[in-house]
């Protein structure tokens, strides 16, 4: 077994907290963490993998003392976006970490940013959780970058208001 070796392996047991997996090795599997399953926020591992599922791992550690073995089912080289990278007015998809009275965390792979309860919706706001849950998939449009604090702004709202107000005259 090799550090950095890509191999094809089996999962044998799925946990709370990742997969476990034997690529070859006799009476021995390696555990990919639910951090290592997707480049996306991983709540629940069976979204993403279920028992006797092939799969390609790629070797992250080997402790052999502890006879334990880390994997990853991520991609080598991932289209990584930081907040460097990102562009105002950019649409990218992402994973809702997080919810609070303001508005939902949304990882975006690299990095992570703030919808506000504001920009959820084209309508009024009051609770954030009717309109994101944790885990939910989410196409966001950056608004706003600031390098300095390391903080973006996103929006979900769609580019025109799916409601227009008519004013009508009467005389």
């Amino acid at each position: 077994v090799e550090v950095g070796g890509q191999y094809e392996g089996t999962v044998k047991a799925v946990s709370e907290y990742g997969a476990f997996v034997n690529f070859g090795l006799v009476n021995q599997n390696g555990l990919v963490h639910k951090s290592q399953l997707a480049h996306e926020y991983v709540t629940n591992p069976t979204d993403y993998v279920s028992v006797g599922q092939k799969v390609s791992v790629r070797v992250l550690t080997v402790d052999l003392g502890m006879k334990k073995i880390s994997l990853s089912m991520k991609p080598k080289t991932p289209a990584k976006l930081t907040i460097e990278t990102m562009e105002v007015g950019s649409l990218y998809e992402g994973i809702v970490i997080r919810v609070s009275n303001v508005g939902a965390f949304v990882d975006l792979g690299s990095t992570y940013g703030l919808v506000h309860k504001s920009n959820l919706s084209h309508k009024f706001v009051a609770n954030v959780a009717d309109y994101v849950s944790v885990g939910q998939k989410v196409s966001v449009r950056v608004l706003f970058v600031d390098l300095d604090k390391r903080q973006s702004s996103l929006s979900m709202k769609s580019e025109a208001p799916v409601e227009k107000l008519t004013i009508e005259t009467i005389e």
